[in-house]
């Protein structure tokens, strides 16, 4: 067990002098997850960040990206590159996605605790190279995440507007077959579908209580104004005049011509009283006349608008079905446009959402070769080969190692045990001589 750990171990060791150092840079981009697009508002929940999390990790490694970073290197005529493509593939093929193939293998893209940053690694033998390497990769995949986003709106502008066309068709259409019903017709419907005349069915029906009321009104202001005005003065005459009467009547009898003179006046202010009341009930009589003439004229104009509006309900019904095709193509219409204006404004954006954070952090000590970690991976499996092969060795060639065994194996029964003053050999492989006889 011993030899195969040192074996391992300094095979390990030996192994790893010879590998090439590879310095790792990093660059990190902060995903806005929670803030709401600045185009179509949209925003990522907490169940949809992780998918879009995975998508830009996906994204980072993509062909299109690295391709762009092939660009953006100038790999593709870069002698040293070009001498490798050709030595790989004896120049069959194309350049710039054999060399994306060989950069992806060499990136990782691995977002930080909270998924909020995307951190983007990359390895290579100089740790100016992998800064100036990894610093494309972030510029190439922020471009190339605008352009997804780009392209896809123009797709989507571009698929309203084969809709939008047919859609204004069948609005305009709708138009022409309600101004046609209109004029066939005659019958015009505002907004809410209803007749231009339906509103005088209520305005008529106002009209005759207004006119009732306002009689009434009238009648009992008139019998009011007569009362206070007339009556109450001839009233109080009569009082004074009955007054009289009573004080003659104690003072200078019945036969004395005033109380004679007293008794005619009151009787003319009785017979003047009877011919106010009598006037004022004609005067009330005939205004109430005339509010149920006015009435009657209102509910006669009333009743002959329903009926016109109960006979035109049919062909009313014809133009509020054209109507609603006129709304329903209108609202389908604008729907379109509305969808074709953000689709035009999100396929002119110049902003990904994604943010540059903080410059390329490089570091100038290798990670690779780990040489501890080298060193403590190869201990392990040389023991583990030890353990294996003294097992084996074990199984292989078996031993005689106390009396018991031999019995087992010669059948028969241990007389004496002779015990060798010969020393042990320190080999660990090499065999034992038998410490017992039969």
């Amino acid at each position: 067990m011993l030899v195969c750990t040192l074996a391992c171990l300094a095979g390990a060791m030996l192994i790893s002098t010879q590998l090439p150092k590879s310095y790792e840079a990093k660059a990190r981009v902060i995903l806005e997850l929670m803030m709401p697009d600045p185009v179509d508002g949209t925003t990522y929940g907490t169940k949809n960040s992780e998918a879009y999390v995975q998508t830009q990790q996906l994204l980072v490694t993509s062909n299109r990206v690295g391709e762009a970073i092939i660009d953006k290197l100038g790999w593709t005529t870069n002698p040293a590159v070009i001498d490798s493509w050709q030595q790989a593939t004896g120049g069959v093929g194309d350049i710039k996605t054999w060399a994306a193939g060989r950069l992806l293998g060499a990136i990782g893209a691995y977002p930080l605790e909270g998924g909020g940053t995307l951190e983007i690694v990359y390895r290579a033998p100089d740790p100016e190279a992998a800064a100036t390497i990894v610093r494309a990769i972030r510029e190439a995949y922020i471009e190339t995440a605008l352009a997804l986003q780009t392209e896809a709106a123009a797709r989507r502008a571009a698929r309203f507007e084969t809709l939008l066309k047919p859609a204004r068709a069948s609005y305009d259409d709708a138009r022409a077959k309600l101004i046609a019903v209109q004029r066939e017709t005659g019958t015009v419907l505002d907004y809410r579908g209803e007749d231009t005349r339906s509103g005088m069915l209520n305005s008529l029906a106002n009209q005759g209580r207004t006119a009732q009321l306002a009689a009434q009104r009238d009648v009992g202001s008139a019998l009011q104004r007569s009362t206070s005005l007339q009556l109450d003065g001839l009233r109080r005459q009569l009082v004074a005049v009955e007054q009289d009467l009573s004080l003659a009547d104690n003072t200078l009898g019945t036969a004395n011509p005033n109380y004679d003179a007293l008794i005619e006046q009151r009787a003319v202010l009785v017979g003047q009283i009877a011919k106010a009341t009598a006037a004022l009930r004609a005067q009330g009589a005939a205004t109430a006349n005339a509010a149920q003439r006015l009435s009657e004229e209102n509910d006669a104009a009333f009743q002959a608008e329903r009926e016109r509006l109960l006979n035109n309900a049919p062909v009313n019904l014809r133009v509020v079905q054209a109507q609603r095709l006129v709304a329903l193509r209108g609202g389908e219409l604008q729907r379109l446009e509305a969808n074709l204006a953000n689709a035009r404004q999100a396929s002119e954006r110049t902003e990904s959402g994604l943010v540059v954070m903080g410059d390329v952090i490089t570091s100038n000590e290798p990670v690779a070769p780990n040489i501890p970690i080298n060193a403590l991976l190869a201990a392990l499996f040389g023991l583990g080969l030890g353990l294996v092969s003294v097992l084996l060795d074990g199984l292989w060639r078996r031993e005689l190692l106390v009396p018991q065994d031999l019995a087992g194996a010669a059948g028969v029964p241990v007389l004496a045990v002779l015990k060798s003053t010969r020393p042990r050999r320190w080999w660990p492989f090499g065999r034992r001589q038998a410490t017992a006889a039969a």
